[in-house]
Protein backbone atom coordinates (compact mmCIF):
# COMPACT_ATOMS: atom_id res chain seq x y z
CA UNK A 1 0.00 0.00 0.00
CA UNK A 2 3.03 2.43 -0.04
CA UNK A 3 2.03 3.74 -3.23
CA UNK A 4 -1.70 4.53 -1.94
CA UNK A 5 -2.70 7.60 -0.09
CA UNK A 6 -4.60 7.01 3.38
CA UNK A 7 -7.58 9.72 3.29
CA UNK A 8 -9.31 11.25 6.44
CA UNK A 9 -12.88 11.62 5.86
CA UNK A 10 -15.84 13.59 7.66
CA UNK A 11 -19.48 13.22 7.08
CA UNK A 12 -20.79 15.97 4.69
CA UNK A 13 -23.96 16.64 6.36
CA UNK A 14 -22.81 17.15 10.16
CA UNK A 15 -18.94 17.64 9.60
CA UNK A 16 -18.20 14.99 12.01
CA UNK A 17 -15.18 12.41 11.74
CA UNK A 18 -16.05 9.19 10.01
CA UNK A 19 -12.80 7.63 10.74
CA UNK A 20 -12.38 4.54 13.24
CA UNK A 21 -8.59 4.12 14.45
CA UNK A 22 -9.56 1.21 16.76
CA UNK A 23 -10.84 -1.31 14.05
CA UNK A 24 -8.18 -1.06 11.21
CA UNK A 25 -8.37 -2.30 7.41
CA UNK A 26 -4.81 -2.40 5.65
CA UNK A 27 -3.11 -1.10 8.78
CA UNK A 28 -5.28 2.41 8.80
CA UNK A 29 -8.19 3.32 11.09
CA UNK A 30 -11.34 2.22 8.64
CA UNK A 31 -13.83 4.70 7.37
CA UNK A 32 -17.33 3.95 9.63
CA UNK A 33 -20.51 4.09 7.79
CA UNK A 34 -24.04 2.29 8.23
CA UNK A 35 -25.19 0.37 5.16
CA UNK A 36 -28.69 -0.73 4.86
CA UNK A 37 -31.50 -1.90 1.99
CA UNK A 38 -34.95 -2.14 3.02
CA UNK A 39 -34.86 -5.01 5.16
CA UNK A 40 -31.86 -4.67 7.41
CA UNK A 41 -28.62 -2.44 8.41
CA UNK A 42 -25.47 -3.18 9.63
CA UNK A 43 -21.82 -1.69 9.36
CA UNK A 44 -19.88 -0.91 6.93
CA UNK A 45 -15.64 -0.37 7.40
CA UNK A 46 -14.13 0.90 4.39
CA UNK A 47 -10.20 1.27 3.59
CA UNK A 48 -9.08 4.51 4.01
CA UNK A 49 -6.32 3.81 1.19
CA UNK A 50 -8.02 5.91 -1.96
CA UNK A 51 -7.79 3.30 -4.77
CA UNK A 52 -8.01 0.32 -1.82
CA UNK A 53 -11.75 -2.01 -2.30
CA UNK A 54 -11.15 -3.76 1.01
CA UNK A 55 -13.21 -3.67 4.09
CA UNK A 56 -15.32 -5.30 6.94
CA UNK A 57 -18.45 -5.17 7.99
CA UNK A 58 -20.80 -7.71 9.59
CA UNK A 59 -23.51 -7.00 7.22
CA UNK A 60 -23.81 -9.45 4.06
CA UNK A 61 -23.72 -7.54 0.54
CA UNK A 62 -25.05 -8.92 -2.76
CA UNK A 63 -23.13 -7.86 -5.60
CA UNK A 64 -24.64 -5.36 -8.42
CA UNK A 65 -27.52 -4.42 -5.62
CA UNK A 66 -27.41 -0.49 -4.66
CA UNK A 67 -27.09 0.06 -0.83
CA UNK A 68 -28.07 2.92 1.41
CA UNK A 69 -24.99 4.66 3.50
CA UNK A 70 -26.01 6.85 6.42
CA UNK A 71 -23.16 8.76 9.14
CA UNK A 72 -23.15 6.32 12.28
CA UNK A 73 -22.38 10.12 14.43
CA UNK A 74 -25.74 12.01 12.67
CA UNK A 75 -27.88 9.05 11.53
CA UNK A 76 -28.54 11.84 8.18
CA UNK A 77 -28.18 9.28 4.81
CA UNK A 78 -25.33 10.13 2.99
CA UNK A 79 -25.77 10.32 -0.94
CA UNK A 80 -26.13 12.71 -3.71
CA UNK A 81 -27.75 13.14 -7.48
CA UNK A 82 -24.54 12.47 -8.91
CA UNK A 83 -24.73 8.71 -11.10
CA UNK A 84 -22.05 6.31 -11.28
CA UNK A 85 -20.48 6.94 -14.88
CA UNK A 86 -19.73 2.82 -14.93
CA UNK A 87 -23.62 1.73 -13.80
CA UNK A 88 -25.93 4.88 -13.00
CA UNK A 89 -25.84 4.49 -9.28
CA UNK A 90 -25.89 7.33 -6.88
CA UNK A 91 -21.88 8.05 -5.78
CA UNK A 92 -22.18 8.31 -2.18
CA UNK A 93 -19.70 11.67 -1.28
CA UNK A 94 -18.02 12.51 1.70
CA UNK A 95 -15.49 15.08 2.87
CA UNK A 96 -11.84 14.84 2.78
CA UNK A 97 -10.15 16.76 5.75
CA UNK A 98 -8.72 20.03 4.14
CA UNK A 99 -8.47 19.05 0.62
CA UNK A 100 -12.01 18.58 -1.11
CA UNK A 101 -14.53 15.31 -1.56
CA UNK A 102 -14.40 11.70 -2.59
CA UNK A 103 -17.41 9.86 -4.03
CA UNK A 104 -17.82 6.05 -4.39
CA UNK A 105 -20.51 3.86 -6.08
CA UNK A 106 -23.03 2.93 -3.96
CA UNK A 107 -23.50 -0.51 -5.89
CA UNK A 108 -22.02 -3.28 -4.59
CA UNK A 109 -19.09 -4.80 -6.80
CA UNK A 110 -18.63 -1.48 -8.69
CA UNK A 111 -15.20 0.02 -8.39
CA UNK A 112 -15.82 3.49 -9.74
CA UNK A 113 -14.63 6.05 -7.21
CA UNK A 114 -13.34 9.82 -8.00
CA UNK A 115 -11.97 12.56 -6.15
CA UNK A 116 -13.11 16.63 -6.78
CA UNK A 117 -9.71 18.47 -4.69
CA UNK A 118 -10.39 22.08 -3.89
CA UNK A 119 -7.05 22.82 -3.18
CA UNK A 120 -4.84 22.36 -6.73
CA UNK A 121 -1.61 22.12 -4.75
CA UNK A 122 -2.71 18.61 -3.47
CA UNK A 123 -3.82 17.18 -6.96
CA UNK A 124 -0.40 15.00 -7.48
CA UNK A 125 -1.25 12.97 -4.28
CA UNK A 126 -3.95 11.20 -6.15
CA UNK A 127 -1.96 10.60 -8.79
CA UNK A 128 -1.53 7.16 -7.54
CA UNK A 129 1.33 5.54 -8.66
CA UNK A 130 1.01 1.66 -11.39
CA UNK A 131 2.19 -0.69 -10.47
CA UNK A 132 4.88 -2.48 -13.23
CA UNK A 133 4.87 -5.83 -14.24
CA UNK A 134 8.14 -6.60 -15.89
CA UNK A 135 9.61 -9.28 -18.37
CA UNK A 136 10.43 -12.06 -16.60
CA UNK A 137 8.48 -11.24 -13.46
CA UNK A 138 7.37 -14.38 -11.21
CA UNK A 139 3.71 -14.49 -11.54
CA UNK A 140 1.90 -15.93 -8.62
CA UNK A 141 -1.12 -17.15 -10.15
CA UNK A 142 -4.20 -17.75 -8.28
CA UNK A 143 -7.94 -20.07 -9.39
CA UNK A 144 -10.14 -17.00 -9.69
CA UNK A 145 -13.08 -19.66 -8.41
CA UNK A 146 -11.04 -21.43 -5.80
CA UNK A 147 -8.43 -18.47 -4.64
CA UNK A 148 -5.89 -21.56 -4.58
CA UNK A 149 -2.65 -21.64 -6.56
CA UNK A 150 -2.16 -23.51 -9.44
CA UNK A 151 1.78 -23.48 -9.40
CA UNK A 152 3.11 -26.21 -9.39
CA UNK A 153 7.32 -26.30 -8.84
CA UNK A 154 8.49 -24.09 -11.62
CA UNK A 155 5.31 -24.43 -13.52
CA UNK A 156 2.20 -23.37 -13.57
CA UNK A 157 -0.22 -26.45 -14.22
CA UNK A 158 -3.39 -26.38 -16.04
CA UNK A 159 -6.15 -29.41 -16.68
CA UNK A 160 -6.73 -29.30 -20.57
CA UNK A 161 -9.42 -30.56 -23.06
CA UNK A 162 -8.24 -30.71 -26.89
CA UNK A 163 -10.93 -30.63 -29.63
CA UNK A 164 -10.92 -34.11 -30.34
CA UNK A 165 -12.00 -34.39 -26.33
CA UNK A 166 -8.92 -35.84 -25.11
CA UNK A 167 -8.01 -34.51 -21.67
CA UNK A 168 -4.13 -33.69 -19.99
CA UNK A 169 -2.17 -31.67 -18.42
CA UNK A 170 -0.55 -28.09 -19.93
CA UNK A 171 2.03 -26.81 -18.03
CA UNK A 172 3.00 -22.82 -18.53
CA UNK A 173 6.37 -20.87 -17.67
CA UNK A 174 5.29 -18.76 -14.51
CA UNK A 175 7.63 -16.15 -15.88
CA UNK A 176 5.95 -12.99 -17.82
CA UNK A 177 6.98 -13.15 -21.33
CA UNK A 178 8.67 -16.10 -21.63
CA UNK A 179 5.83 -18.44 -24.00
CA UNK A 180 6.70 -22.34 -22.78
CA UNK A 181 4.67 -24.83 -22.20
CA UNK A 182 4.62 -28.17 -22.07
CA UNK A 183 1.27 -30.59 -22.34
CA UNK A 184 0.89 -34.52 -22.02
CA UNK A 185 -1.97 -34.58 -24.92
CA UNK A 186 -1.30 -33.53 -28.40
CA UNK A 187 -2.26 -29.71 -29.16
CA UNK A 188 -1.40 -28.65 -32.97
CA UNK A 189 0.32 -24.89 -33.41
CA UNK A 190 -2.80 -22.96 -34.38
CA UNK A 191 -5.49 -25.41 -32.09
CA UNK A 192 -7.74 -23.75 -29.81
CA UNK A 193 -7.83 -25.52 -26.83
CA UNK A 194 -11.73 -27.11 -25.88
CA UNK A 195 -11.28 -26.47 -21.86
CA UNK A 196 -9.03 -24.81 -19.34
CA UNK A 197 -9.33 -26.36 -15.97
CA UNK A 198 -8.35 -25.36 -12.52
CA UNK A 199 -6.13 -28.34 -11.37
CA UNK A 200 -7.44 -28.05 -7.60
CA UNK A 201 -10.96 -27.20 -7.98
CA UNK A 202 -12.13 -28.68 -11.53
CA UNK A 203 -13.69 -25.25 -12.83
CA UNK A 204 -13.28 -23.83 -16.57
CA UNK A 205 -11.12 -20.91 -16.79
CA UNK A 206 -12.36 -19.90 -19.86
CA UNK A 207 -13.88 -16.00 -19.81
CA UNK A 208 -17.43 -16.56 -21.40
CA UNK A 209 -18.19 -13.48 -24.12
CA UNK A 210 -14.70 -12.23 -24.10
CA UNK A 211 -12.06 -12.47 -27.04
CA UNK A 212 -8.27 -12.20 -27.90
CA UNK A 213 -7.47 -9.03 -28.80
CA UNK A 214 -5.11 -10.06 -31.44
CA UNK A 215 -6.59 -13.54 -32.84
CA UNK A 216 -10.41 -13.35 -31.61
CA UNK A 217 -10.29 -16.83 -29.83
CA UNK A 218 -11.13 -17.24 -26.44
CA UNK A 219 -9.15 -16.12 -23.30
CA UNK A 220 -8.43 -17.83 -19.97
CA UNK A 221 -8.83 -15.87 -16.44
CA UNK A 222 -6.29 -16.57 -13.56
CA UNK A 223 -5.77 -14.29 -10.52
CA UNK A 224 -2.00 -12.74 -10.22
CA UNK A 225 -0.74 -11.23 -7.34
CA UNK A 226 0.47 -8.11 -8.07
CA UNK A 227 2.97 -5.62 -5.45
CA UNK A 228 -0.44 -4.60 -3.57
CA UNK A 229 -3.44 -7.08 -4.48
CA UNK A 230 -4.81 -9.56 -6.99
CA UNK A 231 -5.30 -8.59 -10.69
CA UNK A 232 -6.96 -10.39 -13.38
CA UNK A 233 -4.43 -11.68 -15.80
CA UNK A 234 -5.77 -13.46 -18.91
CA UNK A 235 -3.88 -14.97 -22.18
CA UNK A 236 -5.53 -16.55 -25.33
CA UNK A 237 -6.14 -19.88 -25.19
CA UNK A 238 -5.21 -20.59 -28.84
CA UNK A 239 -1.71 -22.86 -29.13
CA UNK A 240 0.94 -19.91 -30.66
CA UNK A 241 -1.12 -16.71 -29.94
CA UNK A 242 1.13 -15.05 -27.44
CA UNK A 243 -1.31 -12.27 -26.33
CA UNK A 244 -1.84 -11.69 -22.98
CA UNK A 245 -3.56 -8.70 -20.70
CA UNK A 246 -4.99 -7.36 -17.86
CA UNK A 247 -9.07 -6.66 -17.19
CA UNK A 248 -9.93 -2.96 -18.10
CA UNK A 249 -9.95 -2.42 -14.01
CA UNK A 250 -6.66 -3.62 -13.35
CA UNK A 251 -5.26 -1.59 -16.23
CA UNK A 252 -5.73 1.39 -14.15
CA UNK A 253 -3.40 0.40 -11.73
CA UNK A 254 -1.14 -2.06 -13.67
CA UNK A 255 1.10 -2.00 -16.20
CA UNK A 256 2.70 -5.08 -17.84
CA UNK A 257 5.91 -4.18 -19.99
CA UNK A 258 6.07 -4.50 -23.53
CA UNK A 259 7.24 -7.98 -24.99
CA UNK A 260 7.42 -9.83 -28.00
CA UNK A 261 7.80 -12.55 -26.52
CA UNK A 262 6.54 -13.54 -23.52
Amino acid sequence: MNDLISLTVWCPNCSKSLMDKEKLVDGKPSIRLEISDSKKKGTILLSSYYGSYNFDSDYETETDKEYTFSCPQCGDVITSNVKCEDCKAKMIPLNIEGIGIVKFCSRSGCKHHTIEVEDLEYLDYFKVKKEMLESGTYLRTFCPHCSKSNVDGNVVKFLITNQKGETGDLFLSPYLNLFTNKSTIDIPEGEIVKDINCPQCGSSLIIKGANCKECASQIVGLNVAAVTRLIEFRFCAKKGCHWHGLSSDDMESVLLEDSEAW
